[in-house]
Formats: C-alpha cells, structure tokens, sequence
C-alpha cells in the first residue's frame, strides 16, 4: 500500500507539475536550434514534449535524444525503451534464463577479469585490490607504477567514483584527478583516497594509453572508450550495437562524445553530440571520420564475442575496450547497459529480433 501511494503521489506530481516544469525548460534551451535546423516553431516543439511527457510520462529530453521531432517519428514511440523502464527491460530480456550467477559475475569486476585471463583474453592487469575500509599506506601507490593508475570500484557502473592518480615516485607525491575534472594534491588527495576507500571495494590498474593512430581524436590526455554490445540468440553470439565514447574538453569544460563505428568495418560514422554544438566537432578534427577505421578492429570484436561466451546465459552484455598500441585490452563488463546512445544511434531498440517476442 506505501508503494502503491508513492507511485500515485509522484504520477500526479510528474502531471501537475514536474512534467510542465521540466518540458519548458528543456524546449527553451534545446528548441531554438533544432528550429534553425528543421523549421519547426517553439510552439509545435513544445506540444510534442507534452505529449511524450503527459501521456507517456517519459522525461522531456527525450524528445531530442530520439528525434520525435522528425515526421513520422512519433508513431515509433513505443518502440524505444526508456530509462525508467531500463531495469524491467533487462529483466524481461533474460527470463527463463538462469543468470543471476553470471550476472554477479560480470558484476564483480575482479572475478570476472580473473576468469577472462584465464579464458587467453587481454584483460587489463589489477595492480592492487583495495577491500572496503583497508587502511592504505598511500607510499604504497607510490611504488606500484611511475605511470598513472587508474582507481574504480570493483561493482561500479557507469564511472561513478572512478578516479586517476598520477604519482611522483621522487618527489613522493601524487596527485588525484576525477572524472568530472576535479583535481587534488597534498593532504586533499589524501583525504580524498581515504573517504573514497572506505565506501567501497576498489581497483587499482594502470592507466592505459590510446593507439597513437586514435590520438587525434580528443584533446585530454585521457582514454577512449570503445563499447561493443553483444547480445546472444539460439546459442550465436553477435554484435548489436559499437561506439567509442572520447573524452575532450571544450572551453575547461569536460565532455564525452559519442562516436557510432560500424560493427563490420570498424569505420567511424558520423558523430552524435545531442547536447553539443558543431563547435567542438571541429575541435576534434572529425569532418573526415568516415573514411576511417579503427585500429586491432577484428581483435576487438572478437575479444568481445568470446567474453559472452564466458556468461553464455546471459541475453545482452556490453564490453568496454581499450584500443592501445599493443592491441585491445577488456576492461569490464555491463549487463546493466544503458539504451540511450545505442538507441540514438539505432533506433528503437524493441524493433531488434533478438528482443524475446513476448516484451
């Protein structure tokens, strides 16, 4: 009865309120450019939100992420997955299916790491694991490596309190650096790593550098991301959906631009910036993408394909791997992945038939 209640206290919040509130801010700061681009006035912009917002009760930028704007596009609403649905969609994806080992497994990062080395695949090296509330003795990241390390917890997801450190064996200092772009030294960092250890479980490997052929493609000295999503019917496995995810800066602000690359070829398409002006596709040198692809490209996919094998229960998996110079490494696993970017690169993802027909 609590949750029945809280359900309807916030549906009638979200109808009278939120919901308004929300599409009028997002059509103001989205809608003048899509206008430009299209022709389609504010106003009619506007309705569009509301109805995807009242009727379907689904957040307002979504409207843009998916492109309901465009003719025709309203009717494939219900093909697309939304985030608040994103838990039951995994769910519904695996049923009958005995998974909830194999997804602890791919959950717990460094088990899973353990069991893919020894399967023969390159998996990126844990130099030191960090129970929760272990007392560090931080001289002890100071010997690990003279390159940078990098810190996450070991049933993280999405980078949430992933961090780098960058050491100085001789000077006997470090400095730590987020992935929202703050930065501490000296008795901060310090202070930083003990609040960080004692919530969590972490990680400890070193920080893997890009392929010198895909340096040009972000200004930071920081790793790009290659995601490849596998998912798995009648015993084949098979790629669904791939993307690098780069990390720049534009104007001292971090971002992540989502590059779409073809699961065949290892070509680059064009790039998918919802939320960024074509500024900062310029910055990154990306006009000539498409007659690009990407180094180790087969080795990638196949490090991927053999990595579901791995948890052969499991409907959907999506791989995060590193393109160095030596070739790809596997860095984790998600089997709760979100459908945003592949969705914006896709479409709607209840189309696909690897989707049980019963969903």
């Amino acid at each position: 009865m609590v949750r029945l209640f809280m359900n309807v206290f916030y549906f009638v919040r979200w109808v009278s309120f939120s919901g308004w509130r929300r599409s009028f801010t997002i059509t103001r700061f989205l809608g003048p450019q899509i206008q430009k681009e299209t022709g389609l006035s504010i106003l009619r912009q506007l309705v569009g939100v509301l109805y995807l917002v009242l009727y379907y009760s689904v957040p307002p930028i979504n409207y843009y992420y998916f492109k309901f704007y465009l003719p025709g596009r309203r009717k494939q609403i219900l093909s697309y997955v939304y985030n608040l649905e994103l838990p039951a969609f995994h769910v519904w994806c695996n049923q009958g299916r005995y998974v909830t080992d194999e997804v602890d497994l791919v959950s717990n990062k460094y088990l899973f790491a353990q069991k893919a080395f020894g399967a023969g695949l390159p998996v990126v090296e844990t130099l030191l694991y960090i129970h929760r509330g272990r007392q560090i003795n931080h001289q002890v990241l100071l010997n690990l490596s003279s390159q940078p390390l990098f810190c996450k917890p070991n049933r993280g997801s999405s980078g949430n309190g992933a961090f780098c450190i960058n050491t100085d064996g001789k000077l006997g200092t470090f400095k730590v650096s987020t992935l929202a772009g703050e930065s501490f030294g000296g008795d901060a960092a310090e202070v930083f790593l003990t609040r960080q250890f004692s919530r969590e479980d972490y990680l400890v490997e070193p920080f893997l550098n890009n392929h010198p052929e895909m340096a040009h493609l972000t200004n930071v000295l920081d790793t790009i991301v290659l995601r490849v999503i596998t998912v798995q019917t009648n015993n084949d496995r098979s790629v669904y959906c791939c993307y690098l995810e780069i990390p720049y800066q534009h104007e001292n602000t971090p971002f992540l631009g989502v590059c779409p690359v073809d699961e065949g070829t290892g070509f680059l398409q064009p790039l998918v910036l919802p939320l960024v002006g074509k500024e900062s596709a310029v910055l990154l040198n990306l006009d000539s993408l498409t007659t690009w692809a990407l180094p180790y490209w087969q080795e990638s996919i196949q490090i991927a394909l053999s990595a579901h094998k791995l948890v052969a229960n499991l409907a959907s998996v999506a791989w995060d791997i590193v393109i160095s110079e030596s070739g790809p490494v596997l860095l984790e696993g998600n089997t709760n992945w979100d459908v945003v970017t592949p969705q914006i690169i896709k479409g709607g993802i209840l189309n696909e038939a690897w989707i049980p027909s019963q969903l």
